[in-house]
């Protein structure tokens, strides 16, 4: 009995490990649900204008949460908690936990979304967005931050396969610049319609940390104080 309790335990460890609180097939339900059967490009074309960037050029949402008769401290927990049991997996990882300051900072790992001969000649797409959470009391502000398209490509030399990863700033690729304006040697995704998806993911995903942060606070399950267990 105690060999099958520890073994379903490392089983559970396992799964948490490579479990993705985002993963590609919740993105396309998203997906699905705000944008319907709009195409990737024609997403891509219709956000291009809004997508929010920063002082450096990253794409960054901002959204500010009010939270009525809750301190500091008690979103700190709620949130912590959260993401304790979120974020605590091999590929992502919570980079700032700071009570004091009322702070968390994570970075999550999205694989692959847009993955190798989904399109022609694309290239495994992935994300490693940077969340930032302020709390201060009756009050939290969320920023969702990406920089890079982090890619993993396979070419071939005669039968050989060559691996290579690369980070392709995001607004040196299309659609945020046009093709007759890459410079010549520059690194970019190498398929336009994995540039379309990518784009049109990063925004959904941005959308998606936002909103499931907001629901937390508000989530019952967090606020019971009920011990009777």
């Amino acid at each position: 009995m105690k060999r099958l309790f520890v073994s379903f335990i490392f089983s559970l460890f396992i799964t948490s490990s490579f479990a993705q609180f985002i993963s590609t097939e919740k993105l396309v339900a998203e997906k699905n649900s705000l944008y319907g059967d709009l195409s990737w490009k024609k997403i891509a074309m219709q956000i291009k204008s809004d997508i929010p960037l920063n002082d450096e050029n990253n794409v960054e949402y901002t959204k500010i949460i009010d939270v009525p008769n809750l301190t500091k401290d008690k979103i700190f927990d709620i949130l912590r908690l959260w993401a304790l049991e979120n974020f605590s997996g091999s590929n992502c990882a919570i980079k700032v936990m700071d009570k004091e300051v009322g702070r968390i900072v994570i970075e999550d790992y999205i694989d692959k979304i847009v993955k190798k001969g989904e399109f022609t000649l694309s290239d495994d797409v992935s994300l490693r967005p940077l969340i930032r959470i302020d709390i201060r009391d009756n009050k939290v502000r969320i920023t969702c931050t990406n920089s890079v398209y982090y890619v993993h490509q396979i070419t071939y030399v005669g039968f050989t396969p060559i691996s290579n990863d690369y980070q392709y700033k995001i607004t040196k690729c299309y659609p945020m610049v046009k093709d007759s304006e890459r410079e010549r040697g520059a690194f970019h995704i190498t398929d336009n319609k994995s540039s379309y998806k990518a784009f049109s993911l990063i925004h959904i995903s941005s959308l998606l940390y936002l909103n499931e942060i907001e629901k937390v606070l508000t989530k019952d399950s967090y606020l019971s104080n009920d011990n009777s267990w």
